[in-house]
C-alpha cells in the first residue's frame, strides 16, 4: 500500500492511544529502518533472533506493534509480518500482561490498524474486520512471501 496510507494509519493509532499528546509518538518502520543494501545483515545473517525486527520487537522502548492493514489484508500474507505478529504475541505471553487491563502501563501488544482507525476499537469497517477474521482462519504460514528469505 502507499506510504500515505501507512501515515495515515499511524496517525489515527496514535491519536487512539495519545490523545491530544499524539505528536509524542515514535514508530519503528521496518522498510525505513533496514538498510536495503545489507538485507541479510538485517535478517541476522540467518539467525532470526538477530534480526533487527526481532530486535526491535524486543527492545525495552518498544511499547506494542502496529500492523497496518490495506483493503487486501496484505501483510497477513507476508512472512515477516507473521513473524512480528508471533514475537509480539510471545512476548505478551511471556510478561503475562495478556489481559488487556494488565497492559495499561507495560508492553501494548498487536494493534490491526487501518487509516480509520484500530481495529480492536472498532474504528476499522465491518468488512475489514470480517475478512481478517476469513483469512485469519485459512492462514498458512508455508504460503506467506517475502521479498527476501
Amino acid at each position: 500500500h502507499p506510504f500515505s496510507q501507512t501515515c495515515a494509519a499511524l496517525e489515527q493509532h496514535a491519536k487512539g492511544v495519545m490523545g491530544s499528546a499524539w505528536r509524542n509518538v515514535a514508530y519503528w518502520i521496518c522498510t525505513l529502518s533496514n538498510n536495503q543494501y545489507a538485507i541479510q545483515e538485517e535478517l541476522g545473517n540467518g539467525r532470526w533472533e538477530l534480526s533487527s525486527f526481532y530486535l526491535a520487537l524486543r527492545s525495552n522502548t518498544c511499547q506494542g506493534t502496529c500492523m497496518i492493514l490495506d483493503e487486501g489484508l496484505d501483510p497477513l500474507g507476508r512472512s515477516w509480518c507473521l513473524f512480528e505478529l508471533l514475537q509480539t504475541l510471545t512476548r505478551v505471553d511471556q510478561e503475562g500482561n495478556s489481559h488487556p487491563k494488565e497492559r495499561q502501563a507495560g508492553f501494548q501488544g498487536m494493534h490491526f490498524c487501518t487509516t480509520s482507525g484500530i481495529v480492536s476499537r472498532g474504528e476499522a469497517s465491518s468488512e475489514i474486520s470480517l475478512r481478517m477474521g476469513e483469512r485469519i482462519s485459512t492462514l498458512r504460514l508455508q504460503d506467506a512471501k517475502a521479498s527476501s528469505s
